[in-house]
């Protein structure tokens, strides 16, 4: 897959998939799938257009929305959905286009779309000006289709990023993993902590949390650990870690990988969350703490046996 920061390419045709995939969640998916299958048709390449940053962040500088996937992780995902072309636009080049600007000198010329797909209730232009209706009428002009995906809905409700961040807020991430059709997954570098869960007998890999990521509440997760290619089971603690008492007021995500006692330090590993186990809670020792991580460590290799993952 080529990716294209900062700039839009000048392709000879293609088929546009339009959104910020936040997630790249069922809806998303389909989104995708449609335009794969366009491209096949017309013998073409997908290409993804989206931006850098979440629109808002420009928009509501005081209010920036927190984001389910890094754009790392957002390209991981596409690119095994077998996307051709991502392009990363910065917003602040295209948020004064109007709707037929827009069209025209990023879909039509730039881009040489031959068809687009959004989703239904895709926005774009200056202040949102234009809706799908707008965009047909004026892709039509340059005779270029429009493929257009109804909402996907997961109970009585449709899918959406903003339902999957209100899920992980929760702690829902059992019920935001069916949404994404994957785990929410934290990948990141291994820190050096202050080696508590060492002593106590459950080393932890400490991983440092994004500032503009969705966060999580405080509390004890069953999840898995990919490390070195192999899976391993874990359990992973966000919080502050009030037993220690050591004066930590921003939350931390550190993670006991049952079965591995290697040195990881600097090493990159991913953590997915299957389900919330429990609040954070403060003991009154350390080894209360102790035996409380025995039976949370128990519990989750129970939960995965039983649920076969």
């Amino acid at each position: 897959m080529q990716i294209f920061e900062n700039t839009t390419p000048e392709l000879s045709g293609c088929v546009v998939a339009l959104g910020f995939f936040d997630g790249v969640h069922i809806g998303h998916r389909e989104l995708i799938k449609k335009a794969i299958a366009e491209s096949e048709r017309l013998s073409l390449p997908t290409a993804v257009y989206t931006f850098r940053e979440h629109p808002r962040a420009l928009i509501f500088p005081d209010a920036p929305t927190e984001l389910i996937y890094t754009n790392s992780e957002k390209s991981e995902v596409l690119e095994s959905l077998g996307v051709d072309i991502l392009v990363f636009q910065d917003f602040s080049l295209v948020r004064d286009m109007t709707p037929s600007e827009f069209v025209e000198s990023v879909l039509a010329e730039k881009l040489c779309a031959r068809s687009v797909v959004c989703g239904y209730n895709f926005r774009f232009g200056k202040n949102n000006s234009g809706d799908v209706d707008t965009l047909r009428s004026l892709l039509s002009v340059y005779g270029i289709a429009l493929s257009v995906i109804p909402p996907i809905c997961a109970g009585d409700l449709p899918v959406s990023s903003g339902r999957i961040r209100e899920l992980l807020e929760e702690g829902r991430v059992d019920t935001a993993r069916l949404l994404l059709d994957r785990p929410y997954s934290i990948a990141e570098g291994v820190i050096h902590g202050h080696r508590i869960g060492h002593s106590l007998g459950f080393p932890t890999a400490n991983l440092p949390l994004s500032d503009n990521a969705v966060k999580l509440p405080n509390g004890v997760y069953f999840t898995k650990t990919e490390l070195d290619g192999k899976v391993y089971n874990s359990v992973t603690n966000i919080g502050t870690r009030p037993t220690v008492r050591d004066g930590e007021t921003r939350a931390v995500c550190e993670t006991h990988i049952i079965g591995y006692n290697g040195d990881i330090y600097g090493k990159s590993i991913r953590v997915s969350f299957y389900k919330m186990h429990r609040p954070e809670t403060q003991f009154d020792s350390l080894e209360e703490l102790s035996r409380v991580l025995a039976r949370d460590v128990k519990s989750a290799v129970d939960y995965f046996e039983k649920e076969d993952l």
